[in-house]
């Protein structure tokens, strides 16, 4: 073997990597194993020479975070403490990503990631043109009960292997923006093809919440940037989303309920999700009701639109449900953490502007936050912090 030759052991960990990349936007079970096996396989190298991790900014707002989290759990309730440890652990899916990688692999990472959810996008599209609909379909002759469901749209909306199509479009449109920053060397129709393909996905998914910060994300990226493509890619989307709109009666009819407060439910339910959670935060400012520890009967909802028995544990706003979860002495600590991850992107994206498309897509997910709370979803947790270690390892080592 040359000296210059890749070890096995770092090849296999390498190989676990892309395939994580490959599966992450299809199948959390999958990723779960993949990551996993990554980590595995990274434990004989800390034998065999000194760890050598280069800070990247984001280690102490998440440690300070990570500690304050248990603070609150033990001041609310200890039951909370495993829920409040249960997410931080997959920041190791960054420490992976960040930390290991030959310059070789780098680039199949971002092609399997970007394929992956290319895949699950053109499966969206199948979803939404197709008649069957999860909650009504139970089976179809000639055709297995998986293959029902996974060609099934969810009422009307796009949700690719997903369970839901909120998480579903926030996944897709991290991946869109990153690709359209052009993070792999492949033909410009292949990675076009990529990016309207997630762009596809996000959009029939009729995510409203994801529509608008997909849209807010990319005209920033051409002011901020003066980059005529991304205004160009903009306008076309606008107009694309104009005319599927006016074609569509059901897309019609969701994009004229977004800034409709009387008579949508979703929009009277994120009303009094919000209105409850600054009473919430009113009533216990430091600590919060602890981490998993929020509950809103439908009854507290000053608008309604829920149905009479269902408990709410998610306020659909991240910032909103980091303070009533963990107080505002939390919320200091999840924006540092924020900030940090942001500033290390954009320090990426200057020193390689194939990376400009990771930094606008997590700029992205924050605008996303103020109407979901995707924090809680590891499906869109896992991507973000590949995609965030990635990045910044291949900023690193300027593939």
């Amino acid at each position: 073997m040359s000296s210059t030759a890749v070890p096995r052991p770092e090849r296999a960990r390498d190989a676990a990597l892309v395939c994580l990349g490959g599966v992450l936007p299809l199948s959390l079970a999958a990723a779960n194993v993949l990551w996993a096996a990554a980590a595995l396989l990274s434990l004989p190298l800390l034998f065999r020479r000194p760890w050598r991790w280069r800070p990247t900014g984001v280690e102490i707002p998440w440690l300070a975070g990570v500690v304050w989290a248990v603070v609150s759990a033990l001041f609310s309730d200890a039951a909370g403490l495993g829920h409040a440890l249960r997410s931080e652990v997959l920041v190791l899916v960054f420490v992976l990503a960040v930390g290991v990688g030959g310059t070789g692999s780098l680039p199949r990472r971002w092609f399997f990631w970007t394929l992956g959810a290319a895949a699950v996008g053109m499966l969206g599209i199948v979803q939404w043109f197709q008649p069957w609909d999860r909650g009504l379909p139970s089976s179809v002759d000639g055709v297995s009960a998986w293959a029902v469901r996974a060609f099934s749209n969810k009422g009307g909306r796009a949700v690719g292997l997903y369970s839901n199509a909120i998480t579903y479009a926030e996944v897709l449109a991290l991946a869109g923006l990153t690709a359209l920053g052009g993070v792999f060397p492949v033909r410009r129709g292949v990675r076009w093809a990529a990016i309207a393909a997630a762009g596809a996905g996000v959009f029939f998914s009729q995510t409203r919440g994801v529509w608008l910060a997909a849209f807010g994300a990319l005209t920033l990226w051409g002011l901020v940037r003066r980059d005529r493509k991304i205004l160009a890619v903009l306008l076309g989307g606008v107009l694309l989303a104009v005319v599927a709109v006016f074609a569509s009666p059901a897309l019609r009819h969701r994009a004229a309920s977004i800034g409709d407060r009387h008579h949508d439910s979703s929009n009277r339910i994120r009303l009094g999700l919000w209105t409850r959670s600054i009473e919430l935060i009113r009533d216990n400012p430091w600590v919060g009701v602890g981490p998993g520890r929020a509950r809103i009967p439908a009854a507290e909802l000053r608008w309604g639109g829920s149905l009479p028995d269902e408990i709410w544990t998610e306020m659909h706003n991240i910032y909103l449900q980091a303070a009533v979860e963990r107080g505002l002495v939390g919320l200091g600590f999840f924006l540092w953490f924020l900030a940090a991850a942001g500033r290390a992107l954009w320090r990426a994206q200057s020193r390689d502007p194939a990376l400009s498309g990771v930094f606008w897509g997590f700029v992205a997910l924050l605008l996303a936050g103020m109407t979901e709370s995707w924090f809680n979803d590891s499906e869109v947790v896992m991507n973000l912090y590949f995609v965030l270690g990635t990045a910044l390892r291949a900023a690193e080592q300027k593939i």
